[in-house]
């Protein structure tokens, strides 16, 4: 039996593609996916592709065109999205024909990155994509947050008031990070300021030093209400503990209040237990505090790109390597090079031992989500521990964090 048959969207493709995307994921009445896919700036001619099996379509997918801070550098990715499968065609390899399309689409186009968030970790896993980041669930109660008076400087915010300031806040909180996207007047439109979003904003005279956006939920009513912070960001340590302690205050009107924040803030921002309701049979030594999440994951998708634009300091070396990846027919023997500022991709030099390791894990190890000796130690990687070391110290640890706000 033939497998799947992978072509190009076309203009005049817009209503298969919305119809697919319904019947996939049943959002809503579907009216959503017609402006994602005609006005949407990041979906461009050639980033969506179709799936047919023999004459019927099975499945679309999309590359969305967008530039994210790496290592504070701004880089193309590929966002995978809208990954959609008609139920009677789902297990029949549509879903991997369409990815492999894309994926290497962006590889001939020196694309450095692809990124998804990805329902079946192990599905996308075998594409090559590593699971990097981790997002806390912070599920707050009464008095967890540290009060300040310094709350006194939040106020509602208004958009054709703030918006500018805020998003100059935003923008300056990208510099150095990993993981903050380059945001269009769509993405602050359609996906941050959307309907149902709330705001407060710190002021610091006349200047906007941070702010916070959140929902509230209808149900349930009060006096069961939960608010929802979908962004909080800060300029200054002022900013910072105005923010939290407004959120001190909302003990006043929700029983509950919820961010998602990277790893390491979390155990800044909480003062006191709260979290209480966990099953009777698990270990109750711990009191949580929330959930961890899984986060964006990512790939290589052109490892010479993505390598050269990291920056590099410190001594010459070179890392030898034998990479598995899924778009290749076998396994790469390739160098990492350091020398002077610069990093390079070099074909291997013959003989002696290298590090050898699937893209997934290689990918991780690039934006700094989990370091190679780690992997060494877990045995999901092989060879020499000093080549696990060494690769580390090209590309040291840092915390990628998207946020809510930047899911795509």
């Amino acid at each position: 039996m033939r497998g799947p048959i992978v072509r190009d969207a076309t203009g005049g493709d817009t209503d298969a593609l919305t119809s697919m995307a319904h019947r996939a994921f049943r959002m809503g009445d579907g009216s959503g996916w017609g402006p994602y896919f005609r006005d949407n700036p990041h979906v461009r001619a050639g980033h969506s592709v179709m799936a047919f099996v023999g004459d019927d379509h099975a499945g679309n997918a999309t590359a969305l065109d967008l530039t994210l801070s790496i290592r504070g550098r701004d880089l193309r990715v590929a966002g995978i999205a809208a990954v959609a499968t008609a139920p009677e065609f789902r297990r029949q390899g549509v879903g991997q024909a369409m990815l492999r399309s894309l994926l290497r689409r962006a590889r001939e186009q020196g694309t450095p990155w692809s990124m998804l968030h990805g329902i079946s970790l192990g599905f996308y896993r075998k594409l090559g994509f590593g699971l990097a980041e981790l997002d806390v669930l912070i599920v707050a109660r009464s008095g967890q947050f540290p009060a300040s008076p310094h709350h006194r400087a939040v106020r509602p915010w208004d958009r054709a008031r703030d918006e500018a300031a805020v998003r100059d806040v935003y923008e300056r909180l990208r510099e150095g990070t990993t993981g903050q996207l380059a945001r269009s007047d769509y993405w602050w439109s359609a996906r941050v300021f959307r309907a149902g979003t709330e705001g407060v904003v710190v002021r610091e005279g006349d200047e906007v030093t941070g702010y916070a956006l959140f929902n509230v939920p209808e149900e349930p009513e009060y006096p069961q209400q939960r608010l929802i912070v979908t962004e909080l960001r800060a300029l200054t340590p002022f900013a910072w503990r105005a923010l939290l302690g407004w959120a001190d205050t909302l003990r006043d009107q929700y029983v509950e209040v919820r961010i998602l924040t990277a790893p390491s803030a979390t155990m800044a921002l909480l003062r006191e237990h709260g979290v209480r309701e966990v099953d009777p049979d698990a270990m109750t030594t711990a009191d949580p505090f929330g959930y961890a999440c899984a986060g964006v994951m990512a790939r290589v998708a052109d490892l010479s790109a993505a390598v050269s634009a990291h920056p590099h300091e410190g001594p010459s070396r070179r890392v030898a390597l034998r990479v598995h990846d899924p778009l290749d027919d076998a396994p790469r023997d390739l160098d990492l090079v350091a020398e002077g500022d610069a990093l390079r991709v070099e074909p291997s030099a013959q003989g002696g031992e290298r590090l050898v390791l699937p893209v997934d894990a290689l990918s991780t190890v690039l934006l700094g989500a989990t370091r190679a000796e780690t992997l060494h130690t877990l045995g999901l990687i092989e060879g020499p521990r000093t080549a696990a070391r060494a690769l580390d110290a090209l590309f040291p640890p840092t915390e990628p964090h998207l946020g809510p706000r930047n899911h795509f």
